[in-house]
Order: structure tokens, then C-alpha cells, then sequence
């Protein structure tokens, strides 16, 4: 009778151990110590279901692996998790998001990125390309030397109220003319409100001999929104160019305008009287007047000298045709030398008498 207690109480003990080392997450444990030595052979089926059966809720954790069924698809992963030697977390596997597999990396530092998202590379806003000597290459790997050939572009998407995906405009880089050359062309083409994904409105192109096309036709379009034909430059734009005439036109009139910047109030350049002041203080008057034979004219200037008279100088043409010039008079007016000088004609004939003063 005691030849088969023994084996009973090691059959028994052999089917309690196993429920003895179960983990949390598992219904069977799975351990290289069990079955002890002397275990009855008549268990051993049911050991070898039992080692199956922890095998397979294991596998089944990460991969579609029914308990009880058996398909075409057994062993098929459901997920993948990469650890790195002995870590706890792995560092790349997939999620579910929304029902649908992604895929997601941790660093040491514990950062997690997804990298998929619907059926592309998952960005959060920001695609980061990080390093000491940060590049980015697009390689066409097609042999080619057609016109618009070998191009790689960028394109900018988006999504409109209605669900609608478009391309909103690329860049696209390719090969100009048809050579067997290297010599490059840029694209730069926007959707012009119906072009789906085929972005029709060209809106600059440079090509690989140094010519732009479309940018002429670019800003007659929107000549007024960004250039301004302002000879005064009044405007004082910031944003805004100016032409090469308006320009000029400024530059001419600044010179003059930086001459009379410290005139008397209300000097002008006219045909019968100009005046100038000078920074150090010193004032030009001069100017054409008509007089009557043997008369006496009065020139009143636009604004009297402030300050007094230092010299005046008066002339005339003495024959019609001719660059040789008499002198005539001139002298200040007694009573306003300041505003007004007396020009005599010592002729019998009318003259255009021209006059200097020079004063302060």
C-alpha cells in the first residue's frame, strides 16, 4: 500500500506547484523547476497541456495566437515591442490609435514619439531634423535628361471645412532644357482656388542659366500692392518699393531742397527770383527783371534779408545772339535795403537785366 502513497502525494503536489508560481497576467505559470523529480508518469499529459497552454497565453499577448482554435493565422504578431538588453518599457513598438496599428519609439531619456499616423509618417506640427550638420536630401533615382525631368517636390496640403484634401502649392526642383548636363530649374506654383491637386498658377520659375520667368507677370498683378511711383516719397512706406524714376526724381529735387532747408520763410525757385541759404548762414538772391529804357526798376525779394546786404552785381545782354554781357546799376532801395534793390537801365533800349545780391 505504501508503494503507491508516494507517487499519489507527488502527483498531486506536481498539479498544485504550477497554480503556486502563476504571475498576475496569466492563468498557467511557466517554470523550468516544475515538474519535480519522481512525478508520476501518468501526469505527464497533463503537464504537457499545461506547458502548451502557458506558451500560448504568452504568445497570444503579442500576437494572434487563439487558446482553443487553430487557424492559417496562428502566430501572425498583433504588435510588436523591441526592448533594449534588460529595460522594462520597450523602445519601439506598435499601439493601437483610434483602431489602427502605429508605430512609436522611446528614448533612454523616456521620450516617446509616434513616428506613423493614418497611412504617413505622424508629425505633431514640426518635422525635426536634428544634428550637428543638419541636411535634408531628395534623390529622383530615374535616368533622365527630358526638360522638367529628375524633379523632386515639396508639397503643402490642407483640409477644407469640408473634408476636402488639396495641394495648396509645392517647390519643385528638376532639370532645365534637355542636355546631358547638370544645370538645375526652380518651380514655384500655387493653387489658384480650383486646381485640386495640380497647383496651376505659376507663380515664379529660375532656371539654371540665371533667367526668372513669371516673376514680371507676378508683379504686374500686384504692381500697386507692393510698388509705389511717388516722386515725393511721401507715402513713407516701409513695406513698399519705389521705381527707378520716382527715385531719381527725389534724389534730383533733394539737393535743391537740402540748399534751401535754412531759407527765410517762404523763398521759392522761380523764373524772376531764386533764393538760396547756405548752412553757414550766407543767402543768395538773384533773378531776371525787364526794364524800360534808361528806367529804374524795383526787385522786392520774396524774403528780406534778416540780417544786411554784403554785395550786389547786375548785368545785361549787349547785343541780341551774343554771350558778352555790359554791366548796368544797382544799388538798395533807401528805406528797405533789406527787401528791395533798385535796378537802372542806362540804355535806349528795354533790357532783362540780371541780378545778384548776396547777404546774410
Amino acid at each position: 500500500m505504501k508503494k503507491y502513497i508516494l507517487p499519489i502525494l507527488a502527483g498531486m503536489m506536481g498539479g498544485l506547484i504550477p497554480l503556486l508560481l502563476i504571475g498576475a497576467d496569466h492563468t498557467y505559470s511557466y517554470d523550468v523547476n516544475t515538474p519535480p523529480d519522481g512525478q508520476s508518469p501518468t501526469l505527464g499529459d497533463d503537464r504537457i497541456r499545461e506547458l502548451k497552454s502557458a506558451i500560448l497565453e504568452r504568445m497570444n499577448q503579442n500576437h494572434y495566437w487563439p487558446l482553443v482554435t487553430v487557424d492559417g493565422n496562428m502566430g501572425l504578431h498583433r504588435s510588436i515591442d523591441f526592448y533594449n538588453g534588460s529595460d522594462t518599457d520597450p523602445c519601439l513598438f506598435t499601439r493601437d490609435v483610434s483602431s489602427t496599428k502605429e508605430l512609436f519609439f522611446t528614448d533612454e531619456a523616456g521620450n516617446t514619439i509616434q513616428i506613423s499616423g493614418g497611412g504617413a509618417l505622424f508629425s505633431d506640427g514640426w518635422a525635426h531634423i536634428k544634428s550637428a550638420d543638419a541636411n535634408m536630401i531628395l534623390e529622383n533615382s530615374t535616368a533622365e535628361d527630358a526638360d522638367g525631368g529628375r524633379e523632386s517636390e515639396l508639397r503643402a496640403k490642407g483640409k477644407q471645412s469640408g473634408n476636402e484634401v488639396t495641394t495648396l502649392g509645392y517647390l519643385q526642383f528638376s532639370h532645365y532644357s534637355t542636355g546631358d548636363d547638370q544645370k538645375g530649374k526652380f518651380v514655384l506654383a500655387l493653387n489658384d482656388d480650383d486646381d485640386a491637386d495640380a497647383p496651376s498658377a505659376i507663380a515664379l520659375t529660375i532656371y539654371g542659366d540665371n533667367t526668372v520667368a513669371e516673376a514680371n507677370a507676378f508683379i504686374d498683378a500686384n504692381y500697386s500692392a507692393i510698388v509705389l511711383d511717388q516722386d515725393t516719397m511721401a507715402a513713407d512706406s516701409a513695406m513698399k518699393l519705389a521705381t527707378q524714376q520716382s527715385i531719381k526724381a527725389y534724389a534730383d529735387a533733394a539737393a535743391k531742397a537740402a540748399m534751401k532747408a535754412d531759407n527765410v520763410a517762404g523763398a521759392t525757385f522761380g523764373a524772376g527770383s531764386e533764393s538760396v541759404t547756405f548752412a553757414n548762414g550766407l543767402i543768395f538772391k538773384c533773378g531776371v527783371e525787364s526794364v524800360g529804357t534808361y528806367a529804374t526798376d524795383n526787385v522786392t525779394y520774396d524774403n528780406a534779408f534778416p540780417g544786411g546786404i554784403i554785395s550786389m552785381a547786375v548785368s545785361y545782354n549787349k547785343a541780341t545772339g551774343t554771350s558778352y554781357n555790359e554791366a548796368c546799376a544797382i544799388r538798395t532801395k533807401s528805406g528797405s535795403e533789406l527787401s528791395i534793390a533798385q535796378i537802372y537801365n542806362p540804355t535806349s533800349e528795354t533790357k532783362s537785366i540780371y541780378w545778384q545780391v548776396w547777404g546774410y
